[in-house]
């Protein structure tokens, strides 16, 4: 990133009560509930629908045969539901085109498993001329294998054009709890098919006697240029193969978008008969306006490579009409069960997004065991402010009812905070606050969740604030809708990244939190959620400008060291300076804690602090010089009255001395610019405004100050 643009962005903390800064990022001390508005149906559905009699008989056996503990009637359902299409034309069956995208050879059998709890990171992946696009993840539940973590991720480059290099996915799997992952299969896309970004979404199917992967995929051709579709990828992680289709709805044209594939099943609920229902957005357009629909397709024989795809080819809405093209149009749906048995199937699509209604969450719900289409249950506004990437879950057991949503909301032009709905019976929702942002430079993207199958209200979800220098990656646990944990930043090693973080449950010991993550093109796994957070508040000299009051940030690390001597360290984390941090490592106890930074004197706060699981302590040294060990800071600004650690150790040898500043008289003499240790006020210019920080503590024989 050129550093000039960096830091002509910048961030005042808010002045509170008591002459005090706020944090840059607010954590709830616990979700704050708001106000709902629950609106009537003002879109008229697309279409009524209601089963013949003859239907209705057939529709009467799909779910007897659906509901019966006995393999082998997915293909008896299948014939029916062909059936069914012959009388009612209410859907259309298609056979699974196979072989549009191929896969290399090299599927990996298991391994023998060993489990842990234990709170790590380990990396999956890493390259050096790619980037990341888009990641998926799902755990198997039921032996052999329980508890095989299967990670898909989409590698590619930023080239465009009809003879843009390919993107390629690729599948990996962890056998031991996320410890150690290993290659299972790479596809490579034809020449010019990208990967569109965030638009990954992967479901495992098992059985007792099979396990499927169904992986959807939006794609491009013609390097961005062409048309969008969606691929689904099957996999066999049995008997090691696999296949792949391009979702081809009735009526397609090649004019027509479609994109944001999700997908959910009922095999939490049915282990021997499971459904696969896979929606998607559809753009259609005349030249000028776009025509946003939301369709999708069912599976009813998941237990094959080959599967058989049932399209409802018509939308659940009336098409929504607007002149430019949208890129917040949104859905995603679960399934859920509101009465123990096979009349209590359900499916729900959440919409979001929708121009013209930027404010409104749509729900449509409809039965899941026929082709029959969701009508409209409720509209979900509360405020003005627009509501992007609704994402639902539910845990998909028997008589469950309670579901979770997630979605990011703006507050502003240049803010955005993170909420939740929860609904504990399937139909009336509460709004909470999780996660607040912060003024333009910090600001939410894509979040996600998932619910642990057949639990009923445990829930885990990630999300990813955008942020200079650094994306932060952070999640959080539900137990019976209720927020048990709180992991602000996985990311301690730095970087960026377009790809949005993935949560999901181990199903292994205590089934800990798994979120896999990428940063700075590479793609990580924590396991666990137990962390501390704290918001160690401190501002840097030479950042700081007591003209505006406002300060520029950079990254900074903090150690958490033992009380008492030698003062050794025990966990550290990255992250940008004045914010808070996340320490993985450390138990909950009582430490020292020191900043250092790249060019300026470490520094210590002025005693050890007791530090807690999930809860966000502050260590704030910036209004108080003492709060600093041995009052090793110097006061930056009169009014109002702060004070902030030294700049100028450049080479961090602890001192401020003759050398520093003769590194950065050499830059300065040779013309030096950009993110250097020598820039000492951050504006990517070595110059004389940087020397005198460094001659002024210099000349006060300025040095680190520690117990």
């Amino acid at each position: 990133m050129n550093k000039i643009i960096f830091y002509t962005i910048v961030l005042m903390f808010l002045i509170c009560s008591g002459n005090s800064y706020s944090q840059l990022l607010s954590i709830a001390e616990q979700d704050k509930k708001v106000n709902v508005t629950e609106e009537i149906m003002t879109v008229p559905a697309n279409k009524e629908f209601s089963h013949t009699a003859e239907g209705l008989k057939i529709v009467n056996e799909m779910i007897r045969l659906k509901s019966e503990v006995k393999t082998g009637n997915g293909e008896k359902l299948l014939e029916l539901q062909k059936k069914l299409e012959r009388i009612e034309y209410t859907s259309v069956t298609k056979t699974f085109d196979a072989g549009e995208l191929r896969f290399s050879d090299n599927h990996n059998q298991k391994t023998n498993q060993f489990h842990t709890d234990a709170i790590t990171i380990s990396a999956i992946y890493s390259t050096y001329n790619s980037y990341i696009k888009a990641i998926a993840t799902q755990v198997e539940q039921t032996a052999p294998g329980t508890g095989t973590i299967w990670v898909a991720f989409a590698v590619g480059t930023s080239d465009s054009g009809a003879g843009a290099a390919p993107d390629t996915l690729l599948l990996y799997k962890s056998v031991n709890d996320g410890l150690i992952y290993s290659l299972y299969s790479r596809l490579t896309l034809s020449t010019g098919n990208k990967i569109n970004i965030d638009e990954m979404d992967m479901e495992i199917i098992e059985s007792p006697a099979s396990k499927f992967i169904y992986l959807t995929a939006g794609f491009s051709t013609n390097g961005y240029t062409g048309v969008y579709r969606n691929a689904l990828v099957v996999f066999d992680i049995v008997n090691n193969v696999s296949s792949s289709v391009v979702l081809n709805f009735p009526g397609t044209v090649s004019s027509s978008k479609y994109y944001r594939a999700r997908i959910t099943s009922d095999n939490a609920r049915y282990a021997l008969n499971a459904y696969v229902t896979i929606s998607v957005i559809q753009d259609s357009t005349d030249g000028f306006n776009h025509y946003y629909m939301t369709k999708f397709c069912r599976i009813i024989n998941p237990y094959t490579t080959t599967p058989a795809i049932t399209y409802l080819p018509a939308a659940l809405y009336l098409p929504l009409i607007y002149a430019p093209f949208s890129s917040t149009v949104h859905a995603d749906i679960a399934y859920y069960n509101t009465g123990g048995n096979a009349a209590g199937d359900s499916l729900i699509f959440v919409l979001s997004g929708f121009p013209g209604a930027l404010e409104k969450i749509f729900i449509y719900k409809g039965y899941s065991n026929t082709a029959v289409y969701p009508a409209l249950s409720k509209i979900l506004s509360g405020t003005l402010n627009d509501k992007q990437f609704v994402r639902v879950a539910s845990t998909g057991g028997n008589d469950q009812k309670k579901m979770m949503m997630i979605f990011m909301e703006s507050e502003g032009s240049v803010n955005s905070s993170l909420y939740t709905y929860t609904t504990s019976d399937a139909n009336n929702w509460s709004k909470s606050l999780v996660q607040g942002g912060a003024f333009g430079v910090f600001q939410l993207k894509n979040s996600d969740i998932t619910g642990q199958r057949n639990v009923s209200g445990k829930f885990y979800a990630a999300f990813k604030i955008d942020s200079p220098l650094i994306d932060i990656i952070g999640s959080m646990g539900y137990n019976d809708l209720t927020r048990t944990s709180f992991v602000l930043n996985h990311n301690n090693i730095g970087g960026k990244t377009d790809a949005s973080p993935k949560p999901a449950f181990r199903y292994n010991n205590t089934d800990s939190c798994l979120t896999i993550w990428s940063a700075a093109s590479s793609v990580n796994s924590s396991c666990g959620c137990s962390v501390i957070n704290a918001a160690v508040r401190f501002y840097i000299q030479g950042l700081y400008d007591e003209i505006t009051n406002l300060t520029k940030y950079d990254l900074a690390k903090i150690y958490l060291r033992n009380s008492v001597s030698p003062y050794s360290k025990v966990d550290s984390a990255l992250g940008l300076s004045g914010t808070i941090f996340t320490f993985h490592n450390a138990n909950p106890g009582t430490y020292y804690v020191s900043v250092t930074h790249r060019n300026s004197v470490e520094t210590w706060y002025y005693q050890p602090v007791a530090l807690v699981y999930s809860n966000n302590v502050s260590v704030d040294m910036m209004t108080i010089q003492s709060r600093a060990f041995g009052s090793n800071q110097i006061q930056i600004d009169n009014s109002p009255v702060r004070f902030g650690i030294y700049s100028g150790d450049v080479n961090q040898d602890g001192t401020v001395d003759l050398t520093d500043g003769s590194l950065i008289d050499n830059d300065a003499i040779n013309f030096a610019s950009g993110y250097l240790p020598t820039d000492l006020n951050g504006d990517g210019i070595i110059d004389v405004a940087d020397a005198v920080f460094a001659d002024n503590n210099s000349f006060n024989f300025v040095s680190k100050i520690t117990p």
